[in-house]
């Protein structure tokens, strides 16, 4: 899909260069074209960067911010209690109504990125995400 696009910008871009070198426009006038053209072609070129850049850091951040949020909950849990959590079944026994006062202490059960945590819980190996 990205190459499909890419081949349409690029044959725009032609176009428009064929018409604006055939036209039968002045010599200022075709100039004035070209680099119009030349500062649109350059202007989205840096922009598609910077998106690209600014998409990278910001997934960073977040994956930071949910590595401390992670790290904090896991030093203040009660390593037991959710060893014994392991199926649908255990929702709302005494392990997790040991587990659920900590947890909505540390995290908003409103955010939208926290509502996934209190319906799984999932064990998971050090400096493991899950897939």
């Amino acid at each position: 899909m990205l190459i499909l696009a890419a081949l349409a910008a690029l044959y725009v871009l032609l176009r428009i260069l064929f018409v604006a070198v055939t036209f039968k426009y002045s010599e200022t006038g075709r100039t004035g074209v070209l680099v119009a053209s030349s500062v649109l072609i350059v202007m989205a070129i840096i922009v598609g960067q910077l998106m690209v850049d600014f998409r990278t850091i910001y997934q960073d951040e977040i994956l930071n911010k949910l590595e401390m949020s992670a790290q904090i909950v896991s030093n203040t849990t009660d390593i037991e209690a959710l060893k014994a959590i392991k199926t649908p079944r255990d929702y709302m026994n005494d392990d997790y109504k040991k587990l659920l006062p900590a947890l909505l202490t540390r995290i908003t059960p409103t955010a939208m990125i926290c509502t996934a945590i209190f319906s799984s819980v999932k064990a998971m190996r050090p400096m493991q995400l899950p897939i």
